[in-house]
């Protein structure tokens, strides 16, 4: 570098920016991750898990500079950069630049979209119109529907789900109202990782939550699910736990609503110590994994090379992930509950190449406990 602080995904030289591949790779990451995660939130929280950061730059005098964990402001700025769309902006205003662009207009547009319909709005232009994602299908353990509330304090609006017998008279559920937000994340980290790829594919992340979704019973501690059975990846079926039948998945889950700045814990219902967490990256490669391997034995592609140039990932990074799609069964099931031990990650399961045998497989996870 020269002093001049590029963006990542660039480098500047010669009076102008050049793409820097690795990096745009990782932009590129960057934006199709938050489509298919909740939020910024849960981005910023991967990002951090599987060690992306900030750009490194080095100043005129030497210091270097960069190299931080991304913040969900530093990742707003990223997402919303016009620069990445090969465009320079002045004065609130986009104009055509010199240099190429790395992310497609239709991307940068999804992801704007999202952004905006996240973004908080000032207290004046608030409304109860708000959508609420699980209407019509959420109820209490009474068997009562829950419908959508909000009540305002200090200039801001809260939004609830809140049972209708609370206005009828019926017998209450265990739980009367609850945090429409909260709730609705605490479902989508639930469900996200359980998608088939082949499920709403243009669909934005929370719709694609919603659709999937034929019934939830809201009880205390914990979540019973009623799924749609094509919404789920054959992996997630299999498990022991789900239920299937001819139109849907059923399952219960723990839950607990507190929120806290690094990630949800659904700890057991049965009240002992035994924290759950759903590696969200891990699950996804787990998944990608198999659907490619199908693909590979059903003659659906022709190579690895052809899906990872499909799903726009370096070949190595793929030939790194294919043999997931062989690890032994419980620990494959261990990874879809959130039992893995508690050290391991995608980056670190994938450093080293993963034995064929599964009580060698065994041993390797037996080393991150």
């Amino acid at each position: 570098m020269d002093g001049r602080h590029s963006p990542l995904g660039y480098d500047a030289r010669d009076r102008g920016l050049h793409i820097n591949e690795a990096e745009a790779q990782t932009v590129r990451a960057i934006f199709t991750r938050f489509l298919e995660l909740p939020g910024t939130i849960a981005l910023r929280e991967e990002l951090e898990r599987i060690g992306v950061r900030s750009k490194v730059w080095t100043t005129r005098s030497g210091k270097a500079k960069g190299g931080f964990v991304y913040s969900r402001g530093g990742l707003n700025h990223l997402l919303r950069n016009r620069i990445y769309l090969g465009e320079v902006t002045h004065r609130g205003k986009a104009y055509p630049g010199q240099h190429q662009a790395i992310i497609t207009p239709d991307v940068f547009d999804a992801v704007r979209d999202k952004l905006e319909a996240a973004a908080p709005e000032p207290p004046q232009a608030r409304t109860s119109k708000r959508r609420a994602a699980l209407l019509g299908k959420l109820f209490d353990d009474a068997g009562n529907a829950m419908t959508s509330a909000h009540a305002n304090k200090a200039g801001k609006r809260y939004f609830y789900y809140v049972s209708t017998a609370l206005n009828t008279g019926k017998p209450r559920g265990s739980i009367t109202r609850v945090s429409a937000p909260k709730l609705e994340y605490a479902v989508a980290e639930l469900i996200t990782p359980m998608l088939d790829a082949a499920w709403r594919p243009g669909g934005r992340p929370a719709a694609r939550v919603a659709d999937a979704v034929a019934r939830i019973v809201l009880c205390a501690g914990r979540l019973q699910l009623n799924m749609r059975r094509q919404a789920i990846d054959l992996a997630h079926l299999a498990l022991p736990h789900i239920s299937v039948s001819d139109e849907e998945a059923s399952f219960e889950a723990p839950l607990r609503l507190r929120m806290t700045k690094r990630a949800r814990t659904l700890v057991a219902s049965n009240g002992e110590h035994a924290p759950t967490r759903i590696d969200r990256p891990l699950v996804r490669a787990l998944a990608f994994a198999r659907s490619w391997s199908r693909e590979l034995a059903a003659g659906h592609a022709p190579s690895l090379r052809a899906i990872a140039k499909r799903e726009d990932i370096c070949p190595s990074y793929a030939r790194q992930i294919l043999p997931l799609a062989f690890l032994a069964p419980d620990l494959v099931e261990a990874i879809l509950e959130g039992r893995q031990p508690p050290a391991l990650s995608l980056a670190a399961l994938i450093a080293k190449p993963l034995p064929v045998l599964w009580n060698a497989q065994r041993a390797v996870f037996a080393t991150f406990a």
